[in-house]
């Protein structure tokens, strides 16, 4: 099992934000590094979900890629638990970048199956969602994509997250996909015409991913956002997919988000804690302070 965020095609796409990417090869393994800068000209190299078997090899390659970097540090967020140990490295606990915790949806079962697995009140949802005459539609249009930035931006001011720039959605949507089982997709809801609900969904290795998801409030009694994500579930098991990721919950962050996602059923799952590979002592305690006084 392999995370989209360790594709050829996630690399492209760190690439035109700005991210410089190294694939780090160590014996018959490998993964993708992306350079994040930092003030005063610094930087580190962060690996999203990669999945590390041989730390012997592994440690080898960090320290050659290590010396051309001038990086302050290398930060590791696995896929699977991992029991780090090296002799030439400090190794710290660190933040996740990604979300710590998420919703996985088993997409083998029966539609019957899924819909009794869910909350009541999102069975019902779906229902008067269908009554509504929503019309589902997948985009990946440049006008579909401004449409959803606008979108984007009035859920962003109601429930308070950060947004990235528009030009990373229009990376995501226009990047290129070297295998068929890899796309970036925008689903919509719409109503007469306007856009009441849509979300980018990530399809790669048997896996569909809610990225990014906007509504209208003011069209919240259409229930859009029910229906968007059971077409969804339909559309990723029609391409075979066996997993729907939802991408993120915080019950402290962001409750009403989670409360959603929850609504859908599924199992929890926990990812193992990131940890920094300090390659600079010095500055990476300078690192660590300074971002204590944010």
């Amino acid at each position: 099992m392999t995370s989209f965020l360790q594709s050829r095609e996630w690399a492209e796409i760190q690439e035109r934000d700005g991210r410089a990417a190294h694939r780090l090869q160590f014996g018959n393994e490998a993964c993708y590094f992306f350079r994040h800068r930092l003030p005063f000209d610094f930087d580190y190299y962060y690996a999203p979900r990669p999945v590390i078997r041989n730390q012997e090899k592994f440690f080898e390659s960090v320290a050659k890629f290590s010396e051309s970097t001038g990086a302050i540090f290398f930060r590791i967020e696995p896929l699977v638990e991992l029991s780090i140990r090296s002799p030439l490295y400090a190794i710290r606990s660190a933040p996740n970048l990604q979300p710590k915790e998420t919703i996985l949806i088993d997409l083998t079962k029966s539609d019957e199956e899924l819909l009794i697995a869910m909350h009541p009140k999102t069975r019902y949802n779906i229902r008067l969602a269908e009554k509504h005459g929503l019309v589902i539609r997948k985009e990946k249009s440049g006008e579909a994509i401004s449409d959803f930035y606008k979108l984007l931006r009035q859920t962003a001011g109601r429930d308070r997250f950060h947004l990235h720039p528009q030009s990373h959605y229009q990376n995501l949507l226009m990047t290129f996909s070297y295998s068929a089982e890899y796309e970036n997709v925008i689903f919509e809801a719409r109503y007469d015409g306007r856009l009441a609900a849509a979300a980018i969904v990530n399809f790669y290795g048997g896996t569909a991913t809610y990225l990014h998801g906007a509504s209208d409030y003011s069209m919240r009694h259409l229930m859009a956002p029910y229906l968007l994500h059971w077409e969804v579930i339909q559309a990723a098991k029609s391409r075979g997919c066996r997993t729907y990721d939802l991408w993120g919950i915080d019950e402290a962050r962001w409750p009403g988000v989670t409360r959603f996602k929850r609504g859908f059923g599924g199992k929890r799952k926990t990812f193992p804690a990131a940890f920094d590979i300090v390659l600079r002592p010095f500055w990476y305690r300078l690192y660590i302070l300074a971002r204590r006084f944010r």
